[in-house]
């Protein structure tokens, strides 16, 4: 099942527009050569994942372009983005 971006942009802000709050996170293979993470989402519905490959995909879109906006219009006027500080400065 096919989400749209739209959708999943509007889904993962009403569950908080954080990445950790669609997912959860396990260290593993503490003291061994190669430690990893197990990341997995929480919800297992297709809203939850196109909502958190949206955060990764915008993420990676303003990583790629140094926060260009000539090079990527950010789909969210400044003060809806996900940007974890903003939203601990407004509680």
């Amino acid at each position: 099942m096919s989400i749209p971006a739209q959708q999943a942009m509007e889904h993962a802000l009403d569950v908080g527009g954080r990445l950790v709050d669609l997912t959860r996170r396990e260290s593993r293979g503490h003291g061994r050569v190669c430690p990893w993470d197990l990341v997995v989402t929480i919800g297992q519905g297709p809203k939850d994942r196109a909502a958190a490959a949206w955060i990764i995909a915008d993420e990676v879109m303003q990583a790629r372009t140094d926060l260009d906006d000539r090079a990527y219009i950010h789909p969210l006027p400044p003060t809806q983005t996900h940007d974890p500080s903003a939203k601990a400065q407004s509680a």
